[in-house]
């Protein structure tokens, strides 16, 4: 006969409260995840709803209103998609004409200057969306670029211009937190209300999108859009997208993804010069202690300057 090991009663109650606690807490995580992925899909089928770039094909032609010097000044907007290998985007207000025609993979920008004035950046703002990075997702009607290291923190309700809203919190690997909104009533994305106004949903194809696209800071209106025509399916002449002449091409698409930190490196600059400079000048860039690179020439260091000090940025080295 074996005697079995005897447990004794304070300590079978121990294991039973942790039983408990263990299934419990097999339960919130369970719990935690439906909840991850239900808010993940409802995001995703709020920006799908309004994500016009998922037609075939589309013509969009509106009028615009961009804020120059204290007032509003009039312009127009065209683009002819024909899916992400073929459309053309063309934008004209007093001083400025800008025509880019996408290729795959590849942009032909063609401008009247030699600059992109700012209110280009306000028109696609407006629009919530464009060939430009830079605008956060909750600035975007078309695009939902959430990584599998994001996390939604926390849901809440609230009321905006009486419209019922549920929110979003979520937060990137690098503890930054963001916030987007669905509109309850239309199942849509609701934009930052202090700084857009979007309105007067119509459908096209399958999607729908806002007829009205206003950026604006407090009582400032910074950029209207007017829509006066969407129209999907869409045909166009053969030569509709052929790249312009004498504009070399360059890397790009419509509605780029944000770039994100991948890892974290501290430049690393050389400390000698690789090649001899007619002028007898190196410009070496180095890494201090704190992280900045400092440039120091040949000759200045002979005569004993101290280096002149800039933020960091990629490591080279130049030939004066």
């Amino acid at each position: 006969m074996i005697d079995m090991p005897q447990t004794s009663v304070p300590t079978k109650r121990y294991i039973w409260l942790i039983v408990p606690i263990l299934v419990f807490g097999q339960l919130l995580s369970a719990s935690d995840a439906a909840n991850q992925n239900e808010a993940i899909t409802r995001l995703e089928q709020a920006v799908s709803k309004t994500n016009i770039f998922e037609l075939p094909s589309f013509a969009m032609r509106a009028d615009v209103r961009i804020e120059d010097h204290g007032k509003l000044v009039k312009g127009t907007y065209e683009l002819l998609w024909n899916g992400p290998d073929q459309w053309r985007e063309t934008v004209r207000v007093p001083g400025y004409t800008e025509v880019q025609t996408g290729g795959k993979g590849t942009i032909w920008l063609q401008r009247s200057v030699d600059f992109i004035p700012v209110s280009m950046y306000t028109v696609h703002q407006a629009l919530g969306f464009g060939s430009t990075v830079g605008s956060p997702e909750s600035m975007s009607l078309v695009q939902l670029s959430l990584t599998p290291r994001d996390t939604i923190r926390k849901t809440s309700k609230r009321k905006e211009d009486g419209n019922k809203l549920t929110c979003f919190e979520i937060e990137n690997d690098q503890k930054h937190r963001s916030e987007i909104c669905i509109n309850d009533s239309s199942d849509t994305i609701a934009r930052d209300p202090f700084t857009f106004a979007d309105s007067n949903l119509q459908p096209v194809g399958a999607k729908i999108f806002p007829r009205l696209l206003t950026l604006h800071h407090g009582a400032e209106i910074v950029a209207k859009v007017n829509v006066g025509e969407l129209a999907s399916p869409a045909q166009f002449p053969p030569d509709t997208f052929t790249p312009p002449a004498g504009v070399s091409p360059a890397a790009g698409c419509m509605n780029p993804s944000l770039p994100r930190l991948v890892k974290r490196e501290q430049p690393e600059c050389p400390t000698t010069c690789p090649t001899a400079a007619p002028s007898g000048y190196c410009l070496i860039r180095r890494v201090d202690r704190q992280g900045r690179c400092s440039a120091i020439s040949k000759a200045d260091r002979e005569r004993g300057y101290r280096s002149r000090r800039f933020q960091p940025t990629r490591p080279q080295s130049l030939a004066l």
